[in-house]
């Protein structure tokens, strides 16, 4: 064999040799049409780690997110805000947390609780930059949550397929138990057969002695619909638990397709085809036949391996058509045609049995020999966008191998693609590259492999590079009871996985780690059956070699931001300046709007939600500037069919004993208590803070509505009804309620004793509602004193006149119900008509208004004002300004860590999530020391270690020991 090795590749060599200036253009050219679409579309991958893989209600669901980008699977700087959706079993969002992106890495949670229904819920995380790709490439899992009444009863099904006079019937069996594997026996139970959302059938039936529900239906449904069991199990009495069980059976609906090696078939060319069988619930289903041509000869047999999947060889012959007879379970039979075959052309074929090496071969017919004899042809490896192989030659035979190293390639998808002399690619290939290139070296150890319940733990982390040597690097490391959540390794989405599989694939993946799990020779045969089936479809050889690139919809978001658009009676307003505030921690951004009146506001800076204050300024036209938010889009749902699983892994049966429904019914009547009392704290909970006052200050009136722009209660003081119902008149309360308020020496006017002295050296704008009295409308803007012609100080009762002071006094604004008004306009106003005053009279309230409040502001809310709190006053009390509610960056909580003492030793601990750091960074030496204390649940404990270091390497390791 090393003989025949270095004879192929020395042939292959003398081609190359003969043609290698010609080939060397051509291969250039390849490579730099991949390094453009590299470079100007680089993939990102998200991938989140969690911290146990499924969860009950009360429970909080913590997670790592990771951002890797380009081949080499490094931290990506290229977005700094990670998207993550939670989405329930109907495909809607009900919560979406925006993270901050800090080279790479972040950290979030999603609360579950007890509102939150129990079933399958899905979690997607992604980039603004990944939505160029499309919602396929998006990370996507299945989180199962469950309560005391879904925890208590796991279903096992099986089914049956046979037939009558009527048709196709499915024979289902239901096995009720509980967690223990003990039956359930001699519980009525109703159920439904629905296909999709429709109900098709319904009946009721009783659990015989081994916890089993017999019952059978019509199978025929239509194609592509998934069909699933709801079954209401009865305890006792009225303690219904419901659950919901997929049916996979291989029907006659069954989904098949068959996949040519190379992409075709070619007459009296030895070619493998590869098959996938997928069953009504979306997963793979065990399928047999044979392919018969059309003189009815058998001429292959095949059979299913693993998932659906499985592969054959034959030689399609010129002139024949070829036809799969797939027998399905009991004996059911379909058929279906194989791809055309073609009368000219290649067949492009892998083996990668070898560790060490694959091999590719190119085989032709001879009618193609004839017409392309001598013509040139190039072979090109890439991974990630990034060429790791080339070769060229003249085809002078039939067909050749070639012998590539695998070590030239990173861990991954690897595409080989057979280009002609015009560089159009004929063929590919993808395999997958199973070596330690790019892959750490984690361990995690102990001193002992168990522990008492509460005892402290110490695990040491170490890292190292595939050449053993220490890194640096971010982790994050969780450590749950396996017993409590136990988990089907094959089905664990990891690091490893998804990194290097799954977010290169379009479509479901179905038990993603079995290929990682424990490699076998098994796994490798069943993971290339996975590439011939799945494919690998980041780009399209033709559309790049034509100059096609991809549209670039969603730009990288380095940061939070707003956009928008501003325009002054229908028109853009260009180049004025845009600036945004935020109360919540004095930050600031500003741009300018370009030629179409477009704006964005990059570099926001905040945590949590806030608001947000928006200012168009552009000199005379400031007044009329009408300021339009862009609502952000969100991305497509894609129909979950991996949420159609069941995500509990149902225990061994156990008929020893019969499960006990009696003290099932009263935990459960018990959980159901305690959960309706805490949710009527939390809603009085809720009322009271609502009643407390303003988030400012507790001691202050609430305001449910009003035109501050800084929002509402967001004030120096808030002056309620119950504080001036008493008042004769409004501005004597004012004067009594509000401390440093003083009036000018005429009487018409009030300022804060804080600004006396102060001036306005450049002149103050006038409210947008003109004056009649004497507010500062005229006389401050242009310089003078700011006294008024109007003395007759109605309903205004004034302390002694001070004298005039130059320079002038800045007196005190009025918004009426988000109106500027004026002090005579007020002293008509009821103060039993009046909700709230609110005063405004430092700087950090009065920015937003500009130079039109610089003395002070009071905004006084009626009764009879606006009571949508949702409407936007901006637009009518200050044109140029809005304001708005910004969602920041998600506050992510800490996980808590207790520690044991002898005084607290005794504190009931039935944590089941022991341990969860998302922030394990190592040292130059490669360690991290953890240490934690375990629960009082003993049993077997995990501890999973995910990460990567700052080259992109990363790795997964698992540790296991015993608590007793």
């Amino acid at each position: 064999m090393p003989k025949l090795y270095l004879t192929l590749v020395l042939i292959f060599c003398l081609h190359i040799c003969a043609f290698s200036q010609s080939d060397s253009t051509r291969l250039t050219t390849i490579d730099a049409k991949l390094q453009k679409q590299n470079a100007t579309h680089p993939a990102e991958k998200a991938y989140l780690q969690f911290n146990k893989p499924a969860y009950n209600t009360g429970d909080t669901i913590w997670f790592k997110g990771y951002v890797t980008v380009g081949a080499a699977h490094q931290p990506s700087a290229l977005s700094g805000v990670l998207y993550v959706d939670l989405i329930d079993g109907k495909d809607n969002i009900i919560k979406t947390l925006q993270l901050k992106n800090d080279n790479g890495v972040s950290a979030g949670d999603f609360v579950v609780n007890e509102k939150v229904p129990p079933g399958n819920y899905r979690i997607r995380a992604y980039t603004a930059w990944m939505r160029n790709a499309g919602t396929e490439y998006f990370f996507n899992t299945t989180i199962p949550v469950g309560d005391m009444k879904t925890n208590a009863v796991f279903v096992n099904p099986s089914y049956t397929i046979s037939t009558n006079a009527n048709g196709e019937v499915i024979n289902a069996k239901l096995a009720y138990t509980d967690k223990f594997g003990h039956p359930y026996s001699r519980r009525e139970v109703t159920y439904e057969i629905k296909a999709d959302s429709n109900t098709l059938y319904t009946g009721k039936g009783i659990t015989d002695a081994s916890g089993n529900l017999l019952f059978s239906f019509p199978g025929k449904t239509a194609p592509g619909q998934h069909i699933t069991v709801s079954s209401h199990f009865k305890i006792s009495g009225d303690i219904i638990i419901n659950k919901i069980t997929p049916i996979n059976v291989a029907n006659d609906n069954i989904d098949i397709q068959f996949f040519p090696e190379g992409g075709q078939l070619v007459n009296d060319v030895r070619s493998k085809v590869a098959f996938k069988a997928i069953g009504t619930n979306g997963l793979g289903a065990d399928v047999k036949g044979v392919i018969i041509d059309n003189a009815n000869n058998e001429v292959a047999y095949f059979q299913s391996q693993h998932a659906g999947m499985g592969v054959f060889a034959f030689t399609p012959q010129s002139g024949k058509t070829y036809t799969a007879k797939i027998t399905l379970a009991d004996n059911l039979m379909v058929t279906t045609r194989l791809p055309a075959i073609a009368a000219k052309g290649f067949v492009l074929a892998v083996n990668n049995n070898d560790s060490a090496k694959i091999t590719i071969r190119v085989a032709t017919n001879a009618a193609t020999l004839q017409e392309k004899q001598g013509s040139a042809f190039s072979i090109v490896g890439q991974s990630g966008g990034v060429v790791y192989f080339t070769s060229a030659g003249k085809l002078d035979n039939a067909s050749f191998n070639i012998v590539v190293p695998k070590n030239r390639f990173p861990a991954g998808i690897a595409q080989f693609t057979l280009f002609s002399a015009a560089n159009e690619p004929l063929n590919e290939r993808v395999a997958f590259i199973q070596n330690n290139t790019g892959l750490l070296n984690l361990n995690l150890s102990s001193p002992k492999t168990s522990y008492a319940a509460k005892e402290k733990v110490g695990l040491a982390l170490a890292a190292k590079d595939n050449a053993g040597k220490p890194v640096s690097g971010n982790f994050s490391l969780t450590v749950f009871n396996d017993d409590i959540t136990p988990v089907n390794e094959n089905d664990e989405n990891t690091i490893l996985s998804n990194i290097l599989l799954t977010s290169d694939l379009k479509g479901y993946i179905e038990s993603p780690n079995y290929y990682f799990n424990k490699v076998s020779d098994q796994t490798r045969a069943d993971l290339d059956m996975l590439m011939l089936t799945q494919g690998y479809r980041r780009f399209e050889w033709k559309e790049i070699m034509a100059d096609k690139y991809p549209a670039i919809t969603f730009k990288p978001e380095r940061s939070l931001s707003l956009s928008g658009t501003l325009t002054v009676s229908g028109q853009p307003v260009a180049k004025a300046k845009v600036t945004s505030f935020s109360l919540l921690n004095n930050s600031s951004a500003d741009t300018i709007s370009n030629d179409q009146g477009k704006f964005t506001l990059a570099g926001i800076n905040i945590i949590d939600t806030a608001t947000l204050i928006i200012q168009a300024r552009k000199e005379e036209r400031t007044k009329d500037i009408k300021i339009v938010l862009d609502s952000k889009s969100t991305p497509a749902i894609n129909k979950n069919t991996a949420g159609l699983e069941n995500g509990f892994v149902p225990p061994v049966l156990n008929t020893a004993n019969a499960a006990d429904t009696v003290q099932l019914a009263v935990s459960i009547k018990n959980n159901k208590l305690k959960a309706a009392r805490n949710i009527a704290l939390d809603e009085v909970t809720v009322k009271a803070r609502r009643n407390a006052g303003t988030e400012l200050a507790p001691w202050m009136t609430t305001v449910t509505h009003s035109a501050n722009l800084n929002g509402l209660g967001h004030a120096d003081m808030v002056i309620g009804a119950k504080d001036i119902q008493d008042c004769f008149d409004l501005f004597t309360c004012m004067i009594n309620k509000i401390p440093g308020i003083l009036h000018s020496p005429d009487g018409n006017n009030m300022y804060f004793a804080s600004n006396m002295g102060k001036s306005l050296s450049g002149g103050v704008n006038s409210p947008s509602t003109p004056s009649t009295g004497g507010a500062s409308t005229g006389g401050v803007g242009n310089g003078a004193s700011g006294s008024s012609n109007n003395t007759s100080g109605k309903g205004k009762s004034a302390p002694a006149p001070l004298p005039v002071s130059k320079p002038s006094i800045m007196f005190i604004q009025y918004m009426l119900d988000g109106v500027f008004t004026t002090p005579e306009n007020l002293a008509t106003v009821n103060p039993r008509d009046v909700e709230t005053i609110e005063v405004l009279k430092s700087n950090s309230y009065l920015n937003v208004y500009g130079t039109q409040a610089s003395g002070g502001l009071i905004l006084i809310t009626s009764r009879f004002g606006s009571l949508d709190p949702t409407e936007n006053f901006a637009n009518k009390v200050s044109p140029g300004v809005i304001t708005t509610k910004f969602k920041g960056y998600y506050p992510s909580k800490a996980f808590y860590i207790p520690k044991y003492t002898p005084a607290n030793i005794n504190t009931a601990d039935n944590r089941d999530a022991i341990y969860w750091n998302p922030n394990v960074t190592t040292n130059d030496n490669g360690t991290f020391p953890v240490e934690y204390f375990n629960s009082d649940i003993k049993g077997s404990y995990r501890a999973v270690i995910e990460g990567i270091d700052d080259d992109g390497n990363i790795g997964r390791f698992v540790y296991r020991y015993k608590v007793e």
